[in-house]
Formats: structure tokens, sequence, C-alpha cells
């Protein structure tokens, strides 16, 4: 399902650029981001997934894996389409490389309502944007949080860090977790494996999750 954007700068000549993730790609328009996941059409930015549910499953905390949060709790764990980084190994490079190898995959749309109810439907204590990135996944996961805090669950971001300030500040009064997975400590492994170069950003962001906005990390 597409829905537009919560994040992007209109430039010149119908040009956006998206402010998700710190890649903060310039797009023309009829032109899809580095992710292709997002879509310019007629200078305003879309997410071409919104709700499109690729894999879901209910998994115990400790596998997302996260530790001493809830210890033996359950999170209703879904996950979609493709990602930002292109790590070499993925576990799910079937979902998150899809759309940039142009590999249909079979998908079903969850609103974020009936999200919720699957969670509770499965005795889940919360729920889990996880298997790929859920930053790319923007919009589904910020309405998806804030109905998940409305009914009492906890909500976890499984993600690589990349997002930017603006999307930290906008998700993060709905979420109790961010559990990012930093890959290294060097320019040269992210740009290997991500074709980034500032990855000093990944720690800013966690910091700010950690100590801004008080975050299980």
């Amino acid at each position: 399902m597409w829905k537009r954007a919560e994040l992007f700068t209109k430039l010149s000549g119908q040009a956006v650029r998206c402010e998700i993730c710190q890649r903060r790609c310039r797009i023309s328009a009829g032109e899809w981001g580095y992710c292709v996941t997002r879509f310019n059409r007629r200078g305003v930015l879309y997410s071409t997934i919104y709700g499109d549910v690729a894999v879901w499953r209910k998994a115990p905390i400790e596998i997302k894996p996260v530790y001493h949060y809830l210890p033996g709790s359950h999170a209703f764990s879904v996950g979609s389409l493709g990602c930002n980084f292109l790590c070499p190994g993925c576990q799910n490079w079937d979902i998150s490389f899809a759309r940039m190898e142009g590999v249909e995959v079979n998908t079903e749309y969850i609103s974020p309502p009936e999200l919720v109810r699957l969670a509770r439907k499965f005795s889940c204590e919360g729920v889990s944007w996880t298997y790929n990135e859920p930053t790319l996944w923007f919009e589904y996961t910020l309405d998806g949080a804030k109905l998940a805090k409305a009914a009492g669950l906890y909500t976890n971001y499984v993600t690589n860090g990349y997002l930017t300030i603006q999307a930290l500040d906008l998700i993060a009064p709905y979420l109790d977790i961010f559990r990012v997975e930093i890959k290294a400590f060097n320019e040269s492994t992210y740009r290997r494996i991500a074709n980034i170069t500032r990855w000093q950003g990944i720690l800013e962001i966690t910091e700010r999750a950690k100590h801004t906005w008080k975050m299980h990390v």
C-alpha cells in the first residue's frame, strides 16, 4: 500500500529529499530512493510498502535479541521488504534485498489496528518491527507504535540505526526498545557493507535514543 511519506523536503523541479534515513536521497520525479521502497510521484514522496507484511511470528523477546527487558515475554514480530544496507551474510536477504534485486515477494496487508489485535490474540506483551530495516517502514511503524502503546504493549525497533534525528524524534515517544545493530567501528567496514562513510551518525542516534529518549538500548 502507498502512503505519503512523513518526512521529506521539496526541492526544485519536483525533486525531493527523503529525510527518513541518513542517506537523505535526492529523488527526482518518477524515480526511487536507494532503498527502492520510496517513490517520488510528481513532487510528493511516498512509502510504497505501508502495511505490506512479508513475515510475522510470535517470538520470545530474548531472540530479538534483547537483553534484560521483560525476560520471558513475547513480541508479535513483523517485517516487510527492503533495506538501506546490503550486508553480506544477511540472514533475511530474501526480503531485505528483494526490492533492490527486483524479486517479487508475496506480502499481506495488516493494518495498524489489526497488528495490535493479532498481538493480543497471540498473547504477546509487545510488538517488534524486525527482519528488514524498520526505518523504511517508518509511516507504518509510527502508526502501529502509537496504537500499541495505547493498548499497553511495549514496542521494539530492530534497526541498523541509520535513521535521521527527525525520524527518531518523531517515533521515539512511542518506542520502548531501540535494538540497534552496530556493525563495526570503522569506515572501511561500513563502506563495504552499506556504501556509507559517516558511520558515526549511527552512534549519535543510538546515544540520543538512550540518553535523550530513555529507551532500553
